[in-house]
Protein backbone atom coordinates (compact mmCIF):
# COMPACT_ATOMS: atom_id res chain seq x y z
CA UNK A 1 0.00 0.00 0.00
CA UNK A 2 1.22 3.35 -0.67
CA UNK A 3 0.84 5.96 1.79
CA UNK A 4 0.33 9.51 0.49
CA UNK A 5 1.46 12.51 2.92
CA UNK A 6 -1.11 13.46 5.62
CA UNK A 7 -2.97 17.12 3.79
CA UNK A 8 -4.77 19.43 5.86
CA UNK A 9 -8.57 20.23 4.08
CA UNK A 10 -8.22 23.60 4.84
CA UNK A 11 -4.98 23.57 2.75
CA UNK A 12 -5.62 24.94 -0.80
CA UNK A 13 -3.67 22.11 -2.68
CA UNK A 14 -5.53 19.66 -0.67
CA UNK A 15 -8.71 19.44 -3.53
CA UNK A 16 -6.03 19.75 -6.49
CA UNK A 17 -3.97 16.97 -5.12
CA UNK A 18 -6.46 14.69 -4.90
CA UNK A 19 -8.52 15.58 -8.00
CA UNK A 20 -5.38 15.29 -9.88
CA UNK A 21 -5.00 11.59 -7.98
CA UNK A 22 -8.57 10.64 -8.21
CA UNK A 23 -8.15 11.02 -11.90
CA UNK A 24 -4.82 9.39 -12.57
CA UNK A 25 -6.31 6.59 -10.64
CA UNK A 26 -9.61 6.64 -12.86
CA UNK A 27 -7.29 6.38 -15.85
CA UNK A 28 -5.38 3.79 -14.95
CA UNK A 29 -8.66 2.06 -14.06
CA UNK A 30 -9.89 2.61 -17.11
CA UNK A 31 -7.22 1.26 -18.59
CA UNK A 32 -7.30 -2.05 -17.00
CA UNK A 33 -10.36 -2.16 -17.60
CA UNK A 34 -10.52 -1.44 -21.71
CA UNK A 35 -7.90 -4.04 -22.19
CA UNK A 36 -9.86 -6.84 -19.70
CA UNK A 37 -12.54 -6.16 -21.34
CA UNK A 38 -12.53 -7.23 -25.03
CA UNK A 39 -13.65 -11.14 -24.99
CA UNK A 40 -12.39 -12.99 -27.52
CA UNK A 41 -14.75 -16.38 -27.88
CA UNK A 42 -13.55 -19.44 -30.42
CA UNK A 43 -16.04 -22.09 -30.75
CA UNK A 44 -15.39 -24.81 -33.08
CA UNK A 45 -17.59 -26.87 -35.55
CA UNK A 46 -18.05 -29.18 -37.61
CA UNK A 47 -19.26 -27.60 -40.41
CA UNK A 48 -21.86 -29.81 -41.75
CA UNK A 49 -24.83 -31.02 -39.13
CA UNK A 50 -24.43 -33.74 -37.37
CA UNK A 51 -26.71 -35.70 -34.81
CA UNK A 52 -25.12 -34.33 -32.15
CA UNK A 53 -24.15 -31.20 -33.26
CA UNK A 54 -26.86 -29.26 -34.80
CA UNK A 55 -27.74 -25.45 -36.59
CA UNK A 56 -29.86 -25.25 -33.51
CA UNK A 57 -27.02 -26.23 -31.42
CA UNK A 58 -24.61 -23.82 -32.65
CA UNK A 59 -27.38 -21.02 -32.45
CA UNK A 60 -28.02 -22.04 -28.61
CA UNK A 61 -24.25 -21.40 -28.02
CA UNK A 62 -24.65 -17.51 -29.91
CA UNK A 63 -27.95 -17.09 -27.54
CA UNK A 64 -26.04 -17.59 -24.89
CA UNK A 65 -22.80 -16.10 -25.52
CA UNK A 66 -25.00 -12.95 -27.25
CA UNK A 67 -21.80 -11.68 -29.29
CA UNK A 68 -21.19 -8.31 -30.50
CA UNK A 69 -19.24 -9.63 -33.44
CA UNK A 70 -19.04 -13.00 -35.03
CA UNK A 71 -16.21 -13.51 -37.19
CA UNK A 72 -16.93 -16.43 -39.47
CA UNK A 73 -13.77 -18.47 -41.73
CA UNK A 74 -14.50 -16.93 -44.90
CA UNK A 75 -12.51 -14.52 -46.53
CA UNK A 76 -14.14 -11.19 -48.30
CA UNK A 77 -15.40 -12.72 -51.37
CA UNK A 78 -18.04 -14.36 -49.45
CA UNK A 79 -19.41 -11.12 -48.10
CA UNK A 80 -20.87 -7.69 -49.78
CA UNK A 81 -19.26 -4.34 -49.09
CA UNK A 82 -21.26 -3.85 -46.41
CA UNK A 83 -20.56 -7.15 -44.76
CA UNK A 84 -23.39 -9.05 -45.53
CA UNK A 85 -23.23 -12.50 -46.74
CA UNK A 86 -23.63 -12.61 -50.94
CA UNK A 87 -25.84 -15.58 -50.76
CA UNK A 88 -26.97 -18.21 -48.18
CA UNK A 89 -24.60 -21.04 -48.51
CA UNK A 90 -26.58 -23.36 -45.81
CA UNK A 91 -23.84 -24.88 -43.97
CA UNK A 92 -23.96 -25.57 -39.99
CA UNK A 93 -22.92 -21.90 -39.35
CA UNK A 94 -24.89 -19.63 -41.76
CA UNK A 95 -27.91 -21.65 -40.73
CA UNK A 96 -27.29 -20.32 -37.19
CA UNK A 97 -26.13 -16.78 -37.50
CA UNK A 98 -28.85 -16.01 -40.22
CA UNK A 99 -31.40 -17.48 -37.74
CA UNK A 100 -29.61 -15.55 -34.70
CA UNK A 101 -29.65 -12.22 -37.11
CA UNK A 102 -33.65 -12.45 -37.10
CA UNK A 103 -34.06 -11.22 -33.66
CA UNK A 104 -30.28 -9.50 -32.65
CA UNK A 105 -28.29 -7.22 -33.45
CA UNK A 106 -24.70 -8.60 -33.81
CA UNK A 107 -21.57 -7.24 -36.55
CA UNK A 108 -20.80 -10.13 -39.02
CA UNK A 109 -16.71 -10.07 -40.42
CA UNK A 110 -14.58 -12.43 -42.21
CA UNK A 111 -10.92 -13.44 -40.67
CA UNK A 112 -9.90 -16.22 -43.11
CA UNK A 113 -6.78 -15.50 -45.33
CA UNK A 114 -7.62 -13.91 -48.56
CA UNK A 115 -7.42 -15.74 -51.59
CA UNK A 116 -8.57 -19.32 -49.79
CA UNK A 117 -10.64 -21.02 -52.45
CA UNK A 118 -9.06 -19.36 -55.04
CA UNK A 119 -6.03 -21.23 -53.99
CA UNK A 120 -7.63 -24.50 -53.88
CA UNK A 121 -8.94 -24.15 -57.16
CA UNK A 122 -5.75 -23.34 -58.88
CA UNK A 123 -3.78 -25.44 -57.08
CA UNK A 124 -6.13 -28.56 -57.59
CA UNK A 125 -5.78 -28.85 -53.64
CA UNK A 126 -8.79 -31.46 -52.65
CA UNK A 127 -8.24 -33.42 -55.48
CA UNK A 128 -4.22 -34.10 -55.37
CA UNK A 129 -5.41 -34.37 -51.13
CA UNK A 130 -7.09 -37.36 -51.99
CA UNK A 131 -4.87 -38.79 -54.37
CA UNK A 132 -2.00 -38.21 -52.32
CA UNK A 133 -3.84 -40.17 -49.93
CA UNK A 134 -5.16 -42.72 -51.87
CA UNK A 135 -1.54 -43.13 -52.80
CA UNK A 136 -0.11 -43.79 -49.55
CA UNK A 137 -3.04 -46.25 -48.83
CA UNK A 138 -2.10 -48.11 -51.67
CA UNK A 139 1.30 -48.44 -51.26
CA UNK A 140 0.43 -49.61 -47.74
CA UNK A 141 -1.65 -52.18 -48.82
CA UNK A 142 0.82 -53.62 -51.44
CA UNK A 143 3.44 -54.37 -48.61
CA UNK A 144 5.67 -51.10 -50.45
CA UNK A 145 6.16 -49.09 -47.51
CA UNK A 146 9.10 -50.03 -45.10
CA UNK A 147 8.55 -51.13 -41.63
CA UNK A 148 9.38 -47.93 -40.39
CA UNK A 149 6.61 -45.88 -42.72
CA UNK A 150 4.29 -48.42 -41.63
CA UNK A 151 4.31 -47.42 -38.14
CA UNK A 152 4.15 -43.90 -39.01
CA UNK A 153 0.91 -44.37 -41.33
CA UNK A 154 -0.84 -46.95 -38.30
CA UNK A 155 -0.11 -43.91 -35.72
CA UNK A 156 -1.54 -41.12 -38.23
CA UNK A 157 -4.85 -43.72 -38.88
CA UNK A 158 -4.84 -43.92 -35.34
CA UNK A 159 -5.17 -39.90 -34.68
CA UNK A 160 -7.55 -39.72 -37.63
CA UNK A 161 -9.78 -42.15 -35.30
CA UNK A 162 -9.72 -40.26 -32.64
CA UNK A 163 -10.60 -36.64 -34.34
CA UNK A 164 -13.48 -38.31 -35.99
CA UNK A 165 -14.76 -39.89 -33.04
CA UNK A 166 -14.55 -36.71 -31.54
CA UNK A 167 -16.22 -34.75 -34.52
CA UNK A 168 -19.36 -36.91 -33.58
CA UNK A 169 -19.81 -35.58 -30.33
CA UNK A 170 -21.77 -32.51 -29.17
CA UNK A 171 -20.42 -28.95 -29.14
CA UNK A 172 -19.73 -29.18 -25.75
CA UNK A 173 -17.24 -32.08 -26.37
CA UNK A 174 -15.60 -30.69 -29.64
CA UNK A 175 -14.89 -27.36 -27.49
CA UNK A 176 -13.20 -29.41 -24.68
CA UNK A 177 -8.90 -29.68 -23.86
CA UNK A 178 -9.71 -33.47 -23.87
CA UNK A 179 -10.38 -32.31 -27.69
CA UNK A 180 -7.92 -29.98 -27.89
CA UNK A 181 -5.15 -32.13 -27.29
CA UNK A 182 -6.31 -35.01 -29.42
CA UNK A 183 -6.41 -32.49 -32.34
CA UNK A 184 -3.07 -30.93 -31.68
CA UNK A 185 -1.17 -34.71 -31.21
CA UNK A 186 -2.83 -35.50 -34.99
CA UNK A 187 -1.64 -32.26 -36.69
CA UNK A 188 1.83 -33.02 -35.45
CA UNK A 189 1.69 -36.56 -36.04
CA UNK A 190 0.37 -36.19 -39.40
CA UNK A 191 2.88 -33.04 -40.66
CA UNK A 192 5.63 -34.84 -39.90
CA UNK A 193 4.25 -38.32 -40.63
CA UNK A 194 3.61 -37.79 -44.22
CA UNK A 195 6.65 -35.93 -44.81
CA UNK A 196 8.57 -38.66 -43.32
CA UNK A 197 6.93 -41.31 -45.34
CA UNK A 198 7.39 -39.08 -48.52
CA UNK A 199 11.33 -38.83 -47.86
CA UNK A 200 11.88 -43.05 -47.08
CA UNK A 201 9.59 -44.15 -49.91
CA UNK A 202 10.59 -43.52 -53.63
CA UNK A 203 7.33 -44.11 -55.15
CA UNK A 204 6.11 -41.17 -53.47
CA UNK A 205 8.40 -38.39 -54.42
CA UNK A 206 6.08 -37.29 -57.12
CA UNK A 207 4.13 -36.16 -53.84
CA UNK A 208 6.47 -34.02 -52.40
CA UNK A 209 5.66 -30.76 -53.73
CA UNK A 210 1.48 -31.26 -53.34
CA UNK A 211 2.29 -32.19 -49.72
CA UNK A 212 5.32 -29.19 -48.95
CA UNK A 213 2.82 -26.40 -51.03
CA UNK A 214 -0.28 -27.65 -48.79
CA UNK A 215 1.26 -27.35 -45.50
CA UNK A 216 3.09 -24.46 -45.68
CA UNK A 217 -0.47 -23.51 -47.14
CA UNK A 218 -2.03 -24.42 -44.03
CA UNK A 219 0.41 -23.15 -41.57
CA UNK A 220 -0.06 -19.95 -43.02
CA UNK A 221 -3.36 -19.65 -43.55
CA UNK A 222 -3.42 -20.50 -39.96
CA UNK A 223 -1.15 -17.61 -38.61
CA UNK A 224 -3.03 -15.04 -40.74
CA UNK A 225 -6.43 -16.07 -39.12
CA UNK A 226 -4.71 -15.24 -35.85
CA UNK A 227 -3.40 -12.25 -37.13
CA UNK A 228 -7.22 -10.80 -38.45
CA UNK A 229 -9.00 -11.74 -35.36
CA UNK A 230 -6.04 -9.81 -33.02
CA UNK A 231 -7.09 -6.53 -35.74
CA UNK A 232 -10.95 -7.59 -34.75
CA UNK A 233 -10.34 -7.27 -31.29
CA UNK A 234 -8.33 -4.11 -31.88
CA UNK A 235 -11.00 -2.53 -34.07
CA UNK A 236 -13.87 -3.48 -31.72
CA UNK A 237 -12.76 -3.19 -28.21
CA UNK A 238 -14.90 -3.86 -25.27
CA UNK A 239 -17.05 -6.08 -27.40
CA UNK A 240 -17.46 -9.51 -26.92
CA UNK A 241 -15.72 -11.56 -30.42
CA UNK A 242 -17.44 -14.95 -31.02
CA UNK A 243 -14.85 -16.54 -33.78
CA UNK A 244 -16.71 -19.55 -35.34
CA UNK A 245 -14.24 -22.00 -37.10
CA UNK A 246 -13.47 -25.83 -37.87
CA UNK A 247 -12.95 -27.76 -34.89
CA UNK A 248 -9.57 -28.47 -36.36
CA UNK A 249 -8.69 -24.95 -36.60
CA UNK A 250 -9.60 -24.36 -32.54
CA UNK A 251 -6.81 -25.25 -30.85
CA UNK A 252 -4.35 -23.44 -32.79
CA UNK A 253 -6.00 -20.58 -32.59
CA UNK A 254 -7.09 -20.38 -28.89
CA UNK A 255 -3.17 -21.19 -28.18
CA UNK A 256 -1.82 -18.26 -30.49
CA UNK A 257 -4.55 -15.73 -29.08
CA UNK A 258 -3.92 -16.63 -25.38
CA UNK A 259 -0.38 -15.97 -25.67
CA UNK A 260 -0.57 -12.78 -28.59
CA UNK A 261 2.19 -10.54 -27.53
CA UNK A 262 -0.72 -7.33 -28.48
CA UNK A 263 -2.79 -9.16 -25.66
CA UNK A 264 -5.86 -6.51 -25.19
CA UNK A 265 -8.47 -9.32 -24.85
CA UNK A 266 -9.74 -12.40 -22.49
CA UNK A 267 -9.84 -15.62 -24.56
CA UNK A 268 -12.92 -16.92 -23.10
CA UNK A 269 -14.79 -20.73 -23.73
CA UNK A 270 -18.57 -20.29 -24.46
CA UNK A 271 -18.86 -22.80 -21.85
CA UNK A 272 -17.59 -20.18 -19.02
CA UNK A 273 -20.88 -18.26 -19.06
CA UNK A 274 -23.63 -18.59 -16.28
CA UNK A 275 -26.25 -19.85 -18.74
CA UNK A 276 -24.44 -22.18 -20.82
CA UNK A 277 -23.38 -23.84 -17.68
CA UNK A 278 -26.63 -24.27 -16.84
CA UNK A 279 -27.76 -25.38 -19.65
CA UNK A 280 -24.79 -28.37 -19.48
CA UNK A 281 -25.74 -29.18 -15.89
CA UNK A 282 -29.75 -29.65 -16.95
CA UNK A 283 -28.40 -31.86 -20.01
CA UNK A 284 -26.08 -33.85 -17.63
CA UNK A 285 -29.24 -35.20 -15.48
Amino acid sequence: MICLPFLPFHNRLAKPFFGILVALSLSATQLHLDSKSTEVIVVGTVHEETKAYTSLGLLAILKTVHPDVILCEYDSAFFTNDFKFRRYFGGLEDSAICDYMKTEQVILRPYDIEGRNEFYRKHDVFNLQAKFSGHVSELAEKGKLNAESQEILKNIYECFKKRDAFGAENPRRINSFDCDRVLTEKSFVMDSGYSEIIRLTPELQGDNDFWVLFRSFELHRNNTMVKNIEKYAQEFQGKRILVVCGFEHRNFLRRHLKFSQALTFTVREYWEYPESLSQQSTAAR
